[in-house]
């Protein structure tokens, strides 16, 4: 996993931010195409990794609407020994049906 910097600049992340904010936690196996994931950052949003059109996409509800994820921007400030806290999360994406962008902002 990785985050892309400000600058553009792509940095890999740390045990440490993997663990306490940036990781993913698999939650469950559908089948071979299918795995339900949650962000460690902010784990009551459920997003599903699915098999569409051919290649693997990130779905979830975003603003109550299906949609495929674009990307997710999470905002944080470093604590105490280099632990991040979430102040924020915004996920950005296109609805399955109809793809229109849609955004939602989520405080943990």
């Amino acid at each position: 996993m990785y985050w892309i910097l400000e600058n553009g600049r792509r940095e890999e992340l740390n045990e440490i931010e993997k663990i306490y904010a940036y990781g993913i936690t698999v939650q469950e196996s559908h089948d071979r195409n299918k795995l339900s994931i949650s962000l460690n950052a902010f784990n009551n949003k459920q997003i599903t990794i699915e098999k569409i059109d051919e290649k693997y996409r990130a779905v979830t509800s975003i603003e109550n609407r299906q949609s495929i994820i674009d990307r997710v921007y999470i905002h944080s400030v470093e604590r105490l020994f280099g632990l991040p806290k979430v102040l924020s999360v915004v996920i950005f994406g296109f609805t399955k049906e109809d793809n229109i962008p849609v955004r939602e902002r989520i405080s943990p």
